[in-house]
Formats: C-alpha cells, structure tokens, sequence
C-alpha cells in the first residue's frame, strides 16, 4: 500500500494497477530533479539480488520490483541511467513469473524510443533463449515493442516480412 501510495503521488494517478493494452501518457509534472534520489532507488531495485531473486521466481522479490517498473512506464528515466534500466528490464523479462514477464516487457516497450524500435527488434530477436521463461519474455518485449512502433506509425518501410 506505501508504494501505490508512493506511485499515485508522484505520477499522479489511481489507476496504477491498470496494466491493459491502454497507452499510458507520460506525465509531464513529475520530474526526477524533485526527487533525486529516485532514480538511484530505482536503479538498485532493478539491478539488486532482488531483481535477481524476482527474475528467478521468489514472489516477495518480485512484489518488489513492480512499484519500479510501474514507475519506470509512465516517468522514463533520465538520459544518464536510461540505458542500464532496460538492460534491467530485459533481464527481468526472463523472469519465471509470468506477471513480472509482461510488466517488464511491457516496461521496455515504454522506455524505447521511436528510432531505437527497429534496432531493439533486431537484438531481442537475436537474443532469443533456450529457457521457455527467457524466450517467452523476450517475444512478450517483441510483441509490446512492435505493437507500439506500429500503433505510432513507425518501421512501415523498415519492416521486413
């Protein structure tokens, strides 16, 4: 309850647990130079023994990364720490639990931005696993990515079939 709480202050919303194929809006009042230890917080729950215990299927662990994560899509992070979070969110995408799965790929797909949708196709493809959970995860970032990339009109001449 601390970390909706937490959430709906900061982005300004009480729908924090709507996780369906709606686009989130970005919102534009919020700003990490309010909160500057934010995105240092953020970063060390995704890269801590916690994302990595949640990305192996303990529940507590991965109750404590979603507040991140739900965080991280609809306030993207600053330039300096944008790349390391979704190196962190890819690997949470392999996650044994199906729900940290789809909220991370779901995650990734909102931190992309438009001209790095076509490259990031390219490498997820690429780095598709022998796991089930790895491959799974990684096509549900394909999948949320591609669907963004298409819904705002981009990669139509850069798709290949």
């Amino acid at each position: 309850m601390l970390f909706k709480a937490l959430i709906e202050r900061l982005l300004g919303s009480n729908e924090t647990q709507d996780w369906k194929e709606v686009q989130r809006t970005k919102i534009s009042r919020f700003s990490y130079s309010s909160y500057p230890n934010l995105i240092n917080i953020l970063s060390n729950i995704l890269d801590s023994g916690n994302a990595e215990k949640a990305a192996a299927g303990n529940a507590q662990a991965t109750e404590g990364v979603f507040p991140a994560l739900q965080i991280l899509q609809q306030a993207p992070p600053p330039d300096s720490h944008r790349i390391s979070i979704q190196h962190a969110v890819v690997r949470l995408a392999k996650s044994s639990h199906w729900h940290l799965r789809e909220m991370a790929a779901r995650t990734l797909a909102s931190l992309l931005r438009p001209m790095e949708y076509h490259d990031t196709l390219c490498t997820l493809m690429d780095a598709v696993e022998n796991s089930e959970n790895a491959r799974h995860g990684v096509l549900l970032c394909v999948r949320y990515t591609l669907k963004r990339a298409l819904d705002q009109g981009h990669l139509s001449g850069k798709l290949k079939v």
